[in-house]
């Protein structure tokens, strides 16, 4: 690698960005035309949410894996690509903010503060179904089956994931909910990228397993930044997954081993998670028992388990761009 693991993710991103920007820039055309052609009132609702571009590390990733190899495709059928795993993560976010009740995202209210709930889940199913018409017509089948597998797995990943609410998870089952929920998209950029940039059947599948890795260690990071662990600028409401009842691997972490004292006693406290007071008290218990560190070596085994896989990748200047993107996780603070 030609730049520290310790460099700042965002520094590392935003160069990674402007090595792809003609890619990044198509994928927002061809997203742009999807919303302008959209019927009736429809239009005005999808231009609202895809203006609200988020840091694009799908796309990103999509673009730099799809330039690693020797013969790679048009960069308008990548970009196609990207643009579909774009508008699925869309329509996830649109889909999640009403089940978390979240009502600010990026500093603007969400879609269902906007539109209502009902309006709002008619908006992500259309542009989940825009999505899958970009790749459908792609001439290598696999990309549109890759799209379409991370497609079902993203919905059984939220459809677990509202089923466990409120009840105490085993890892195994946090492990299920953000493979679905974020894991799949990243995976699936990561094999779409791949089959793009020409590359055996067999690196195909170990770069979908890097993304897996890569998209794992990303919602852990997400989960502790959530507790506030070296958090800055989220862009979002800290302790949203405490309000929420929901089952992270910090607390997860923190469930094991407990006394049945224990036990009742951090139940009653969640059960309180809204209060100010009662989240730094939590706090205080989880960093006691080393759950914020716990979880962070967890997120860097999955991170180094990505860096060996691309590290298998032919030798490019794209390469050497994912290393540091995926080095630099670990220092992400939004």
């Amino acid at each position: 690698m030609s730049q520290s693991t310790t460099d700042s993710y965002t520094s590392v991103l935003t160069d990674a960005r402007s090595k792809v920007q003609a890619g990044l820039d198509l994928s927002d055309e061809i997203i742009a035309n999807i919303a302008v052609s959209a019927p009736g009132e429809l239009r005005a609702r999808m231009e609202k949410i895809i203006a609200r571009k988020g840091k694009r590390v799908r796309s990103t990733l999509l673009f730099l894996i799809g330039a690693t190899g020797t013969n790679p495709a048009s960069l308008e059928r990548r970009a196609k690509a990207a643009s579909s795993i774009e508008l699925l993560h869309l329509a996830s976010l649109l889909h999640d903010d009403i089940i978390d009740e979240t009502d600010m995202r990026r500093g603007e209210p969400t879609a269902h503060t906007l539109w209502g709930n009902q309006m709002a889940v008619l908006v992500g199913d259309y542009a989940l179904s825009k999505a899958l018409e970009l790749v459908v017509v792609d001439e290598d089948q696999r990309v549109a089956k890759v799209v379409s597998e991370a497609s079902s797995k993203l919905v059984a990943g939220e459809v677990l994931e509202l089923d466990l609410a409120g009840k105490d998870l085993t890892i195994e089952q946090y492990y299920q909910v953000i493979d679905g929920k974020t894991a799949a998209l990243i995976e699936a950029c990561a094999a779409c990228g791949s089959i793009l940039a020409g590359h055996s059947d067999e690196l195909v599948r170990a770069c979908g397993q890097m993304g897996r890795d890569f998209g794992i260690a990303f919602q852990i990071i997400d989960d502790l930044l959530d507790y506030g662990f070296g958090a800055s600028d989220l862009g979002k409401a800290k302790y949203s997954d405490l309000q929420n009842g929901l089952s992270t691997l910090p607390m997860i972490l923190y469930y094991q081993n407990l006394t049945e004292t224990e036990i009742d006693h951090i139940t009653e406290l969640r059960s309180k998670g809204e209060r100010k007071d009662i989240q730094k008290e939590i706090i205080s218990l989880l960093t006691a028992k080393n759950c914020f560190l716990g979880t962070q070596e967890i997120a860097m085994k999955h991170i180094q388990q990505a860096l060996s896989t691309l590290n298998s990748l032919p030798d490019s200047l794209a390469k050497e761009q994912l290393l540091s993107m995926c080095g630099s996780m670990a220092t992400r603070s939004n």
